[in-house]
């Protein structure tokens, strides 16, 4: 899973998937299109994407008989690119899309937590976070972070400062952490909520 910080401050992953289980289609055609929406993925994230129609090779992907965690690799990553775009419907429908097909994938919650933490639903936000949270053996640090953030836009100072220790303590000296412990006692000391 490659991850990365969006401009927001909240991290992102994006699902990496090999083709595990022979397809009607050849497994090079079909390891091609799933690497291809990996790349429109980490396109997004980097901000180079220009037109909708790069989305294609996910959109081929699904029409493959794709197993369970390529089938939420795919997904995931589409929902990213559809965020991207500011085609947040759509996004959800992807990550909901995932997780239906299962719960156990952290870094899906992670970003449709994402997703709500940019609609301003945090509160939906936190409770996907936390599933990441129940979920995941690796990348705590961005989950305590992304709950800490939302947290603070709550109005929970209390919440996001031990989710911003947290972080910290799984990764020390992380600097953007520091800088949100900053902005976190400003805004406690003045009274106002968030960013």
């Amino acid at each position: 899973m490659k991850r990365f910080i969006g401009l927001t401050g909240i991290a992102f992953a994006i699902a990496v998937c090999k083709l595990t289980v022979a397809q009607p289609v050849s497994i090079p055609m079909a390891q091609a299109l799933i690497d291809s929406c990996f790349q429109v993925a980490d396109r997004a994230k980097a901000g180079q994407l220009t037109q909708w129609q790069e989305i294609q090779p996910c959109v081929e992907a699904l029409e493959l008989e794709l197993n369970e965690r390529e089938r939420i690799s795919v997904l995931t990553n589409m929902g990213l690119v559809q965020s991207y775009f500011g085609d947040f419907d759509a996004a959800q429908s992807s990550f909901d899309g995932a997780l239906s097909l299962s719960n156990s994938y952290p870094d899906t919650y992670l970003n449709r937590g994402n997703l709500f933490y940019l609609q301003r639903n945090f509160e939906a936000a936190v409770q996907d976070y936390n599933e990441a949270l129940r979920v995941a053996s690796k990348s705590l640090d961005i989950l305590y972070l992304n709950r800490g953030m939302a947290y603070q836009n709550l109005g929970e100072f209390g919440l996001a400062e031990a989710d911003f220790r947290t972080a910290l303590s799984v990764r020390p000296g992380w600097t953007l952490v520091l800088e949100k412990l900053e902005t976190l006692e400003l805004e406690r000391n003045s009274g106002a909520v968030g960013r």
